[in-house]
C-alpha cells in the first residue's frame, strides 16, 4: 500500500530540511513524497534541491515549483500529482513523531478510509507548548473540532468522494474539509491513541496576524454547515478546546 506525503512551503528555509529529513527517514518505503515550493524567494527553493542531491533515484520524490492562491490550492495540486493509495500531510516545519510513524499508520487502516491520532506542539527551542490529545471515538459534524487536521491519513478514493479543499477560504479551509469529512456516509474512521506529528508553533491558524480572519471564516463555515445553531457548536468548539489547554497547563 503506498503512502503519499504532501509538503507545502513557501519562504520557509530555516525548517524544511527537518521536515524532508523526517520523511526520508521513515521506516516504511512503500513511499511517495511530493514537495510543492510556492515560489520561494529566500532560497528555500535551492535548499530543497541541495537536500535532495543523489536521493531522488533511492527515494520517490516530486518536486514541484508552482504559484497559488493559497496553501489549499496548493495542496490541491499536490493531491492531484498523487499516487499514493493513502494521503497524508506534512506541513514545512514539521516533523513524524517517529521513524516508524507511517508503518503506524499503514497497519491502522484495514477496513478503515481515515484515521487521525495525536500531534504535539514544539517552540523554537524544542519545548513543549501544547498537546492536542483529544480521543475522537466516533467522527461526527460535532465532533469533528477534536480532529488534528495534521495528523489525518485519507485513502484517495474518499478525498475524491468528499472533494478537495475549498479555495473560498485562505485559513480555515480544513475545519471546511473536515466537517464535510466527517458528514461523508462513506468515511470509515479509527482514532490512533498514539502521537504521530510533532508540529511547530508557526501555522497559519495558530498565528495572531491571522486571528481575525480565521475566526471570520470559521463562523462562515460553520453556519454554512449547522445553519442557526452555528453558534452553540463554534462556542462548544472554543469551550472545550480552552479546557483542555488549561488541564494541560495544571498538570
Amino acid at each position: 500500500m503506498k503512502i503519499t506525503i504532501i509538503t507545502i512551503v513557501k519562504n520557509d528555509i530555516n525548517h524544511i530540511t527537518s521536515t524532508i529529513r523526517s520523511v526520508l527517514s521513515q521506516s516504511y518505503k512503500n513511499l511517495e513524497y511530493i514537495i510543492i515550493d510556492g515560489y520561494s524567494k529566500d532560497g528555500t527553493y535551492q535548499k530543497i534541491k541541495n537536500e535532495l542531491k543523489n536521493k531522488q533515484k533511492k527515494f520517490n520524490i516530486k518536486l514541484f515549483r508552482k504559484s497559488d492562491k493559497s496553501m489549499y490550492e496548493a495542496l490541491n495540486n499536490g493531491i492531484n500529482h498523487s499516487k499514493g493509495e493513502i494521503i497524508g500531510l506534512l506541513h514545512s516545519g514539521d516533523r513524524f513523531y517517529s521513524k516508524s510513524t507511517l508503518n503506524l499508520v499503514a497497519k491502522s487502516f484495514n477496513n478503515k478510509n481515515v484515521i487521525s491520532g495525536n500531534v504535539i506542539y514544539k517552540n523554537k527551542i524544542n519545548k513543549i507548548t501544547r498537546l492536542w490529545n483529544y480521543e475522537v471515538k466516533r467522527l461526527t459534524p460535532s465532533s469533528s473540532y477534536k480532529i488534528a487536521h495534521t495528523s489525518l491519513f485519507i485513502r484517495r478514493n474518499l478525498i475524491k468522494n468528499v472533494g478537495n479543499y475549498s479555495i473560498k477560504y485562505k485559513i480555515s479551509s480544513d475545519t471546511d474539509f473536515i466537517i464535510r469529512l466527517s458528514k461523508n456516509k462513506n468515511a470509515k474512521y479509527r482514532f490512533i491513541k498514539k502521537y504521530l506529528i510533532i508540529m511547530s508553533n508557526k501555522g497559519l491558524s495558530s498565528s495572531y496576524s491571522n486571528l481575525m480572519q480565521k475566526i471570520y471564516e470559521d463562523l462562515n463555515i460553520y453556519f454554512y454547515h449547522f445553519n442557526f445553531l452555528f453558534l452553540f457548536f463554534y462556542i462548544k468548539k472554543i469551550i472545550y478546546k480552552l479546557m483542555q489547554l488549561f488541564i494541560w497547563k495544571l498538570s
